[in-house]
């Protein structure tokens, strides 16, 4: 796609929300898999479950770096 009709930043806020969405599923999952197993790679699958989903919390949280967009608060 051309740059005028999809800027970078909006490509690039696309990659971090659908790897967010990956993240986050794969915590859900986890969850379910938790009845049966307590640890993944000799860690609590809490501990895990925990790291990755503020990784993912923080990564759909991150502000648009459009230049078109004003702040937020202004």
């Amino acid at each position: 796609m051309p740059d005028a009709e999809f800027p970078d930043a909006w490509k690039s806020a696309l990659i971090l929300l659908t790897g967010a969405q990956v993240l986050m599923t794969f915590t859900d999952f986890s969850a379910l898999l938790s009845i049966c197993i307590q640890s993944i790679f000799g860690k609590s699958i809490f501990t895990v479950s925990g790291l990755l989903q503020s990784i993912a919390g923080m990564t759909s949280l991150s502000p648009c770096p459009c230049p078109d967009t004003p702040p937020p608060f202004d």
